[in-house]
């Protein structure tokens, strides 16, 4: 039997965070076909090294190697019951304000910029969207603009302008969040290539250090999740719990 241990985007493309596979030994390119996966979309670590110092898609990974699988691409559009969910990161020309205003008045649907810093990384940003789009749905938003719901929930806070100085774009980088029809979104993506630049969306120690003081997360909480990225679950269960 072969253990496959499934990290980052694509467990939630795969809904699982491990596979096991029957046989002794097969390539990994095999590995990539019973996956369902593109091979040009997969990192593939086994034991520690990555397959590109090894024999590539034709490295042989056998029963009792250590085997961790990612996407190289970002699940950064989501569908939501026939709704879009886009997560991106920005590098902004020109005053975030204006050309969050810019964006709205050529897309419509619900569009907000972030800095940087109020957000766990990619999974904590997709949290609160889905979140934002149930409240939407069932008419239970947290003030009466879906955009100022997206804040209070990515800033864990009741008060609109608390959340509003907080994720304030600071710099030349935002996150993007947005919920429009499919057509929609595939226009704002387009519009905004030249501008994606997803590494923004990943956070570092700082960052998470940052954020776990602010919102009083201790490191034995975060342990308690048995999560590898609890973080982005805790925060997101304190923006469900803001009205109760």
């Amino acid at each position: 039997m072969i253990e496959v241990r499934i990290l980052g985007p694509l467990r939630s493309i795969l809904k699982k965070d491990r596979m096991v596979f029957d046989g002794k030994e097969m390539k990994v390119s095999e590995l990539a076909a019973r996956l369902g996966v593109e091979e040009g979309s997969l990192l593939v670590f086994v034991n520690g090294a990555e397959i590109s110092s090894l024999d590539g898609m034709d490295t042989v990974v056998r029963e009792g190697d250590r085997i961790e699988v990612l996407s190289t691409l970002h699940c950064s559009a989501f569908k939501m019951d026939g709704q879009v969910g886009l997560v991106h990161g920005l590098r902004l020309k020109g005053d975030p304000g204006s050309i969050l205003e810019g964006l709205r008045k050529r897309f419509g649907g619900v569009i907000q910029l972030v800095d940087p810093g109020c957000l766990a990384g990619e999974l904590h940003a997709r949290l609160v969207l889905q979140q934002c789009f149930e409240a939407m749905k069932r008419g239970a938003l947290y003030a009466k603009k879906a955009d100022i719901d997206l804040l209070m929930r990515i800033c864990c806070t009741d008060q609109i302008k608390e959340a509003l100085e907080e994720a304030r774009v600071k710099g030349r980088e935002a996150i993007l969040l947005a919920i429009l029809d499919e057509g929609e979104a595939k226009r704002l993506e387009e519009f905004l290539k030249d501008g994606i630049d997803d590494g923004i969306l990943k956070p570092d120690e700082r960052r998470v250090s940052r954020l776990m003081r602010k919102r009083g997360i201790g490191g034995e909480l975060l342990n308690a999740t048995m999560k590898e990225d609890g973080l982005p679950y805790l925060l997101a269960e304190n923006a469900a719990l803001l009205k109760l």
